[in-house]
């Protein structure tokens, strides 16, 4: 597997603006259990404007912290206010997710090494595709892919697993403000694939297919590196020494874009260098197998 990422910017908020919000979590979290926020926005942006306001964070060049402004500086402030009341939305969609998380995240690991040993649970069926799903599969590298990178990099966030849940949060951020004629060439589609997906439960009646729900995908793929070392250092070592490279790729199970995965066992004597660096050309194998994917992920759903 790809090693941990740099070390991102840290989060954009100071340490009192970040105990401020913190302090409004027990209020957002009532409030999303109503779905209800009519008063808890225009309360904490007020709070938190009066306390930092926004033309303290721009430039005096651009924006004087001063004195009248000028329209085009007015549109400036105006933008940056908008950006920042975006970015403290969020931070609390954020948080939920991260606290959802942790508290799964203290059981058991959902790869056993001895299941998949013995070749897996018995499978008993597919999840219906959501309508976020398909929105994500036709326009995530256009329309949702910068935000949610930019996102990314603003709270600092390096872990693959916290980046997913990011992706998550701005898809859905991304679709509730989409245009009808998007939301509804996404809707034709869903019932397309949701249909296909009927079809496929009723063959598979049987029960050939296990059900696997979103967290559960999100924690298999954390959990990926860690299991193919193991099973490959067992191998090695009844091998004699074998090294091993192995290449994946699949659907991103939160934005399904599709993602390719490496891992390397076994580095060089000389400089300690794995294949994945000791062959100068790998990026070429990572995107021949990613088109690979792709057309074969198509395939596979256009004949389910």
């Amino acid at each position: 597997m790809a090693g941990p990422g740099r070390r991102g910017r840290k989060s954009w908020t100071s340490a009192d603006e970040e105990t401020f919000l913190r302090s409004k979590l027990p209020a957002y979290l009532a409030c999303q259990a109503n779905k209800a926020y009519d008063t808890f926005w225009p309360e904490t942006f007020h709070e938190f404007f009066d306390r930092w306001p926004e033309q303290a964070h721009l430039s005096p060049d651009s924006v004087p912290h001063d004195g009248c402004l000028t329209e085009i500086q007015k549109d400036s402030l105006k933008n940056a206010i908008k950006s920042r009341k975006t970015a403290i939305k969020r931070w609390y969609r954020w948080q939920t997710n991260v606290a959802h998380l942790a508290r799964s995240g203290g059981s058991n690991g959902v790869l056993k090494l001895d299941v998949t040993l013995a070749g897996g649970d018995e499978l008993k069926g597919m999840r219906a595709p959501q309508e976020i799903e398909v929105y994500s599969q036709l326009h995530y590298k256009s329309r949702i892919k910068s935000d949610a990178d930019a996102a990314i990099e603003a709270e600092g966030i390096t872990s693959r697993g916290n980046k997913l849940l990011m992706r998550k949060v701005v898809t859905r951020e991304k679709y509730s403000q989409e245009t009808e004629d998007i939301k509804a060439e996404v809707r034709v589609k869903h019932q397309a694939a949701l249909e296909k997906w009927r079809q496929t439960r009723e063959l598979n009646k049987a029960g050939i297919v296990e059900q696997v729900d979103e967290e559960t995908k999100l924690k298999a793929l954390s959990e990926l590196g860690g299991h193919l070392d193991r099973i490959f250092r067992h191998l090695s070592h009844k091998t004699g020494g074998f090294k091993f490279s192995c290449i994946a790729g699949g659907r991103n199970p939160i934005t399904g874009e599709v993602v390719i995965l490496d891992f390397h066992l076994g580095e060089t004597d000389l400089d300690g260098t794995d294949f994945h660096v000791h062959y100068p050309k790998f990026s070429d194998v990572q995107a021949a197998y990613a088109a690979f994917v792709t057309e074969a992920l198509c395939e596979y759903f256009l004949t389910r």
